[in-house]
């Protein structure tokens, strides 16, 4: 709890400090209009937004961004969605479901607003970790425990995410899945690593094919899918690997990925924001480098047989406390991959 409070205190003095700055400079709502942000309604304003709004409709790097929308109290700027620089094509909320009143609204401003989209994700990943935790948990509890089949839970736990789409009238969902390589397993290891797969995809496909009005984007490792169908369908692929070290490491995945199947046309990597506690200098780094500004350059350059089609920025909202700029870091990112999207 005390550290809870301290991160509170943090926070609230960074974006005070950072409020200060953006009396004085520049506006904390985009990347290159100099237009007052207490004014709405000013022409100069709507005139900016529909040129925002065709700009994302034109051929650019796109940008998704990770979001935590945890706070439903929220105390700083930094906790709003709506303040996410302009440019971002997708937010991905990462608390999806019991959205507060507020984040409704600034759902659909982004949306009529600016032309973003949101979005979340339904990860196969995190529930099977849910349900380890949960079966050790009531184990340990109670030795004559039956846990559920795993597929019993996991088809209700995938039934309960892809409902919120309809509920709050997201744009679309991030189906991710790392998966692994079949190669070493016993044929008993293959049997339910398949059948596990099969059930999680096959779901997933039959909710797209009935709301072809929403998007799909793969997020993993595509190689280890064994039906790659969906794939086809998928908006953009995007790589999660958070172990890189370099943006060499990025064409290191990419290329690893480039299996039969793999559609090369729509590859996003993604990087973090770095961490709020100012030890951790792991966190969203590239060696002494911010990781999403040397993801950016990686971008820019010609893929070997793939095309690059953008970047993903987990966390954007520890960017958003910097002592110049909010946001200082992802908006650099943009206008390296998309110089002065909008004028």
């Amino acid at each position: 709890m005390e550290k809870k409070n301290l991160n509170k205190i943090l926070i609230f003095l960074l974006s005070f400090i950072a409020g200060g700055f953006l009396l004085t400079s520049c506006s904390d709502w985009t990347e290159d209009k100099s237009v007052d942000i207490n004014q709405p309604t000013h022409p100069a304003y709507s005139k900016y937004l529909e040129k925002l709004r065709a700009y994302k409709s034109s051929d650019h790097s796109y940008i998704y961004a990770w979001f935590d929308n945890s706070e439903k109290a929220p105390y700083s700027r930094g906790q709003h969605m709506y303040d996410i620089p302009d440019s971002v094509d997708v937010v991905i909320l990462m608390h999806p479901a019991s959205l507060a009143d507020f984040e409704v609204k600034e759902m659909q401003s982004l949306k009529t607003d600016k032309g973003t989209q949101v979005a979340y994700s339904v990860s196969y990943d995190a529930i099977q970790k849910t349900y380890e935790q949960m079966v050790k948990d009531e184990t340990e509890k109670n030795e004559n425990y039956e846990a559920p089949a795993f597929l019993s839970y996991l088809k209700e736990k995938v039934d309960d995410l892809l409902a919120l789409s309809s509920t709050y009238s997201y744009d679309g969902i991030i189906v991710s899945y790392k998966g692994q390589s079949t190669v070493y397993m016993t044929n008993e290891e293959k049997a339910e690593y398949t059948k596990n797969q099969e059930a999680f995809l096959s779901q997933i496909s039959t909710w797209y094919n009935g709301n072809k009005s929403r998007f799909i984007v793969f997020e993993g490792s595509p190689q280890f899918l064994l039906d790659k169908t969906l794939l086809a369908s998928c908006k953009h692929i995007i790589f999660n690997n958070m172990n890189e070290t370099s943006a060499n490491d990025l064409s290191v995945e990419v290329l690893e990925a480039m299996d039969t199947d793999v559609p090369t046309d729509r590859f996003i990597v993604a990087a973090s924001a770095t961490s709020l506690d100012p030890s951790d200098k792991k966190t969203g780094y590239y060696g002494d480098n911010r990781a999403i500004i040397e993801a950016a350059y990686w971008v820019t350059e010609k893929g070997n047989g793939y095309t690059k089609a953008g970047l993903g920025i987990y966390n954007i909202q520890n960017d958003y406390y910097n002592i110049t700029n909010v946001y200082q870091y992802a908006k650099k990112s943009i206008n390296i991959m998309n110089p002065a999207p909008i004028n």
